[in-house]
């Protein structure tokens, strides 16, 4: 099987492709309609660096002095509470909430999208190799 750490290497790299592509949609959108949801972008990489942060914290567990670690997981329990405040400085700002809101809630599916991909193709990789050591045998 392949390392956790690089299945979340190979999430982060298809999240960045989703936000991209979630990017030239609204600026299509912009195009076409005239008004820039810039808050729903806002809000999608609210939802990533919230991902980024736990996925650096835990690939940092085992490498990493004790403190660092202890800071690691205090940040990431800290992150509802650091993502709430940032949405209410953002509305003070003019954002709209509700676009934030639906930025995270869809960096959140592609999340749930990329890591379930990436365990499809790792499952799949390994029942191959089963396959290929099977009939390299016969």
């Amino acid at each position: 099987m392949i390392e956790i750490k690089t299945k979340v290497r190979e999430c982060e790299k298809t999240l960045v492709v989703i936000g991209v592509m979630t990017a030239m949609i609204l600026v299509m959108l912009w195009h076409r309609v005239g008004t820039l949801y810039y808050a729903f972008l806002t809000g999608y990489l609210i939802g990533f660096a919230s991902f980024i942060m736990l996925a650096e914290s835990f690939s940092s567990f085992d490498k990493l002095p004790q403190w660092f670690t202890m800071l690691a997981l205090l940040l990431s329990n800290l992150k509802m509470l650091l993502i709430g405040l940032l949405i209410f400085v953002l509305k003070l700002l003019g954002f709209s909430v509700v676009q934030m809101i639906f930025g995270i809630l869809f960096s959140q599916i592609a999340i749930i999208f990329s890591f379930v991909t990436t365990v499809y193709l790792d499952k799949k990789t390994v029942e191959e190799y089963k396959n290929k050591a099977k009939d390299a045998r016969t």
